[in-house]
């Protein structure tokens, strides 16, 4: 199953199963998700620099999906009704927060 967030997902591939993988996921959401390997989202830094969390390596996934589109991915109906919203994805409004500054 994928973790992480429904609009940033990890995914644990079988081994030499990499390219079927690749394969189905974009035709089925490569219109609405950046697919990168792992070596490519640890390059790109998406996780930020410096020293990993020590169990960083159980929830980096094989792959990671990142949402470019309006699509989120849920494990099940239960979990989709439990979140109250998703912020993991590249779209210009997830990435932009607002920075506000308060005098006292």
């Amino acid at each position: 199953m994928p973790s992480i967030e429904p609009r940033a997902l990890a995914f644990h591939v079988r081994e030499g199963r990499d390219d079927e993988f690749c394969s189905a996921f974009l035709r089925h959401f490569g219109g609405d998700f950046l697919l990168l390997s792992r070596q490519e989202y640890l390059s790109l830094k998406l996780f930020g620099s410096g020293n990993k969390h020590p169990k960083f390596e159980e929830f980096a996934g094989d792959y990671l999906a990142v949402a470019i589109g309006n699509v989120s991915i849920f494990n099940s109906r239960e979990e989709a009704g439990k979140f109250i919203g998703v912020h993991a994805g590249l779209t210009e409004s997830e990435m932009m927060v607002p920075f506000i500054v308060v005098e006292r």
